[in-house]
């Protein structure tokens, strides 16, 4: 790392979670009430994120408008939402406001988002159903980095792992399009993002996330069950970590970027959830039992010292930062 990248990454803000919501939702604010508003819900996020920042793919992929459909709150529940990442969202806010003073003069110098693909041309096409004419660039988008990566895989050799299925299958037939794009913003976490990518209404939506997940499964079933009956039992019990179930199945030539999106997706698709804290999502973990590590806190809140409660947690749910379990043990 040059010294010109560790000064960058040294003059990142950090926020806290409260300066995060407040300075997001001010910039929100501005944003729907400026004059230009009608301008610029049409330009991408990615066309004012800092290139030397940490990327964030999905939120550089969407509209200003589509931006704002995500509320602040979800937004900051994401996981994969970090600090380096909202201020580089707060960032690009501020160079769109920038066109007000500076009348649009600095819009030519604007890098276009480097992560937009050249789709592979030596593959075999794909033969699902394509989007409908109503829907977004940005899930022309989603959809044109499935059909890259597709023909990576392709042009890479054999192999039989879920995650390559998932890609593999689903462009060949097992999903359409829409189905795709549905699916992925469910896992996501931005079910209602779904609406204004596809240009449906909240009931089309649900159908198409539900027949997804069921086609999904499906063809994980017939292609590789023994894969999908891994995850299954990983999700049994309280939580098994994103992180973890990522390095389980990992394959060579999977994009990093799509693994995650395509992992979430069959784990929606096998109906894994979030586990719940206070009635809050502890982002990062997926289990088929949202409920059970609250009720094991409740067990812990028994233990007589924390020596003792610390003690529980690293035996009964060691895969959890037992120093965040502790401040909800204390509440």
């Amino acid at each position: 790392m040059g010294d010109d990248e560790e000064i960058k990454i040294a003059d990142i803000r950090i926020l806290n979670s409260v300066e995060a919501e407040r300075e997001l939702v001010e910039r929100y604010d501005r944003l729907r009430k400026s004059p230009r508003f009608e301008e610029w819900k049409h330009k991408k996020v990615g066309e004012y994120w800092e290139r030397s920042l940490v990327r964030a793919p999905f939120i550089e992929a969407l509209t200003f408008r589509e931006l704002l459909k995500i509320s602040v709150d979800n937004l900051l529940k994401k996981r994969s939402v970090g600090n380096s990442k909202i201020v580089g969202l707060l960032e690009a806010f501020d160079r769109l406001f920038q066109e007000e003073k500076d009348g649009g003069e600095n819009e030519a110098a604007r890098a276009p988002l480097p992560f937009l693909p050249q789709l592979v041309s030596d593959a075999p096409p794909a033969t699902w159903q394509p989007l409908g004419a109503e829907a977004s660039s940005t899930a022309q988008v989603i959809i044109a980095q499935w059909e890259q990566v597709r023909g990576e895989l392709i042009r890479g050799g054999q192999g039989s792992g879920l995650l390559r299925t998932v890609l593999l299958q689903s462009a060949d037939g097992a999903l359409t399009q829409e189905e795709c794009v549905a699916l992925w913003c469910l896992a996501d976490g931005s079910a209602s993002l779904a609406s204004s990518l596809l240009g449906k209404d909240e009931g089309e939506i649900s159908e198409l996330q539900t027949s997804a997940s069921s086609k999904l499964l499906a063809a994980l079933e017939e292609h590789c069950a023994v894969d999908l009956q891994w995850v299954r039992g990983a999700i049994s019990g309280l939580g098994a970590s994103e992180e973890s179930l990522l390095f389980s199945l990992s394959e060579e030539h999977l994009n990093e970027r799509l693994a995650p999106a395509v992992l979430r997706m069959v784990l929606v698709a096998v109906g894994a959830e979030h586990p719940l804290l206070n009635g809050r999502e502890f982002g990062g973990y997926w289990t088929q039992k949202p409920n059970g590590l609250e009720a094991l806190l409740k067990k812990v809140r028994a233990a007589e010292t924390v020596e003792e409660q610390k003690e529980f947690l690293e035996t009964l749910a060691p895969q959890f930062p037992t120093e965040v379990l502790l401040e909800y043990v204390s509440d």
